[in-house]
């Protein structure tokens, strides 16, 4: 079975075999609004970036858990965020803004907490999944103090997926 880990490295133009996504993030604003981001991952020797976001929460109904944000030949990433004291948190986004230039996308994430997540690439691709054991369950409560407790509960890289669905850049 496919899981997010097995995505990370798939160069969009290999992944043509999943069924398009009802929204794609890179050619409409806002559709990652009120979703989580969760997890980036900066490949230097790839020059990829690997981001996973908590769908469950989002303003958008993906009928999808978890999402992820590859991208390739990677020319710009930066992110800052404001100083946390509280534990865990999720980044909720608020908002998405994409610029498609001919032959690079830039993708922008701000939200809460005061956080800000800016990216260019050549070829980027968005997937949305189910996780399996996870449909259906709301998100963690991310005041437990207990950190495995809320990581179970939340996309990872190992999560067994299916009903993969894909947008991409180009």
């Amino acid at each position: 079975m496919t899981t997010l880990s097995d995505l990370r490295n798939l160069r969009p133009d290999r992944a043509d075999s999943f069924a398009a996504t009802a929204w794609n993030p890179f050619s409409s604003d806002d559709v990652l609004s009120g979703a989580q981001l969760l997890e980036v991952r900066h490949d230097i020797l790839r020059s990829s970036l690997s981001i996973t976001l908590e769908l469950r929460v989002s303003e958008y109904d993906w009928h999808a858990c978890a999402g992820l944000i590859t991208a390739f030949d990677v020319t710009d990433y930066v992110y800052s965020q404001d100083l946390r004291t509280n534990g865990l948190m999720a980044w909720t986004i608020l908002s998405s803004v994409t610029e498609r230039l001919e032959e690079t996308l830039t993708l922008e994430l701000s939200g809460t907490p005061a956080f800000s997540l800016k990216f260019t690439a050549g070829q980027a691709a968005f997937y949305s999944a189910k996780i399996e054991g996870m449909e259906g369950l709301p998100p963690p409560d991310y005041t437990a103090a207990d950190a495995q407790s809320v990581e179970t509960k939340i996309p990872n890289w190992d999560a067994r997926i299916h009903d993969v669905q894909v947008a991409f850049f180009p």
